[in-house]
């Protein structure tokens, strides 16, 4: 017999043979549970394994209030403690129904992040999120890196106000290709853009210097070989080392 103990928020806590319960509460209504209400052993454990389904699929459609791929509700589903046949079923329902769509997933990605991120970093990512590699290629054929590479070089060029040009080209160099973007295709935008710059390099090239002269002020070669390879311009170098 059954004896209806406390009603939760989703479920019920019911007693069974002695044992208690958390029964879902559509699953309450389907076999129209209350108190009193008498069940074999065997209907018991239908409507238990019933209950099991009840509440991965409650559990996951709270999950998928948030865009996730296929894989990783699959992988939450299981960490969850849910079985097999059950991640099963309810993936493949919510895939009928649109819930999980890797397709839209890659598409949504592009949208948030695809600005500020290169091909290379964006296929490792969706590759982790258990996207297909054909899938991701599809998409990402589409893409025009070289003007993200501009649109982002544009953003960073003045945040480096302290750099020469060399510097300033190495800097952001680093900053595409750890982003994901291709290095050749990166390097040779860089430089375009850097074209047309001037840098007045004589006052941080002063400034260099007169640090290095505290610490080597013995070695005047040093010095040079220093700043050189800071990215000054040789003859620069030695106009503010003469004066």
């Amino acid at each position: 017999m059954i004896k209806i103990l406390k009603k939760l928020k989703y479920h019920y806590e019911v007693l069974f043979n002695d044992e208690i319960y958390n029964i879902e509460t559509l699953v309450i209504y389907k076999y129209q549970i209350k108190d009193g209400s008498e069940f074999s052993l065997e209907q018991f454990n239908k409507i238990l394994k019933d209950n099991e389904f009840y509440y991965f699929d409650r559990f996951a459609k709270k999950k998928l209030s948030k865009l996730l791929t296929i894989k990783e509700l699959n992988d939450i589903l299981l960490k969850e403690g849910a079985g097999d046949s059950i991640v099963q079923e309810l993936v493949t329902n919510y895939i009928s129904l649109n819930y999980l769509n890797d397709d839209y997933y890659v598409k949504s990605y592009l949208d948030f992040k695809g600005s500020k991120e290169g091909k290379q970093l964006i296929k490792k990512q969706l590759m982790r999120k258990g996207i297909s590699e054909e899938l991701i290629d599809n998409h990402l054929k589409l893409v025009n890196e070289d003007e993200k590479i501009t649109n982002l070089i544009s953003l960073r060029i003045n945040k480096y106000p302290n750099l020469n040009k060399q510097q300033l080209t190495n800097k952001l160099i680093s900053f595409l290709t750890n982003k994901g973007f291709d290095y050749y295709l990166v390097k040779n935008i860089v430089n375009q853009e850097l074209a047309s710059i001037t840098i007045d390099e004589s006052k941080l090239i002063e400034k260099d210097y007169q640090k290095l002269v505290k610490r080597y002020s013995e070695d005047i070669n040093k010095i040079k070989q220093k700043l050189y390879n800071k990215g000054y311009n040789l003859t620069l170098i030695e106009k503010i080392i003469n004066k």
